[in-house]
């Protein structure tokens, strides 16, 4: 084993649902370049957000992991995740 596996765990754990890597790219960008930076939720550090948005509980996980995605909300935009409890 690895001497670094059991620390990327570790960290991987502690950014749960995103990996290590792209928690800390997204920060770099978002924090330090501040890009999108008017937003509390992680965005990835390759989509553009604007507007006023409003989301729901766990949709910032869509955000952080989604790359390349331009969102507007020139209205006021309200994303929500809906779960659908029936199996298939």
């Amino acid at each position: 084993m690895h001497p670094l596996a059991s620390f990327r765990k570790i960290l991987n754990r502690f950014t749960k649902p995103i990996t290590f890597k792209l928690w800390l790219v997204n920060i770099i960008f978002q924090r330090i370049f501040r890009l999108n930076s008017n937003y509390k939720w992680m965005i990835h550090f390759t989509s553009i957000v604007s507007g006023e948005i409003i989301i729901g509980k766990n949709v910032w996980i869509s955000f952080a992991s989604s790359g390349g995605c331009y969102i507007q909300g020139s209205n006021e935009l309200y994303l929500v995740i809906i779960l659908s409890l029936h199996q298939v």
